[in-house]
């Protein structure tokens, strides 16, 4: 598509996406940009930003949210799993 008369704006659209990232065998998470699948060498794909550190950080402006998980009940599942049902 062609702009005979020049650009009078822009729509913007936007995007959710999603990226694991691997827990150890405490459940720690390796969120750093060397485990995004949107990180090619040091630069985002998502940003643009290149990243100093990226084996050991997140870049400034990572877009990525991450919920927070509610240990007590992760915790509380699994010793209620080892309980024996009659005492």
């Amino acid at each position: 598509m062609t702009f005979d008369s020049g650009v009078s704006g822009y729509k913007i659209g936007t995007a959710v996406v999603c990226n694991p990232f691997p827990k150890n065998s405490r459940g720690i998470p390796d969120i750093c940009c060397d485990q995004c699948r949107f990180q090619y060498g040091r630069r985002c794909a998502l940003t643009g930003e290149i990243n100093a550190y990226p084996s050991k950080y997140r870049g400034d402006f990572c877009p990525l949210d991450f919920e927070e998980e509610n240990i007590e009940n992760e915790n509380e599942k699994e010793s209620n799993t080892n309980v024996p049902d009659s005492i």
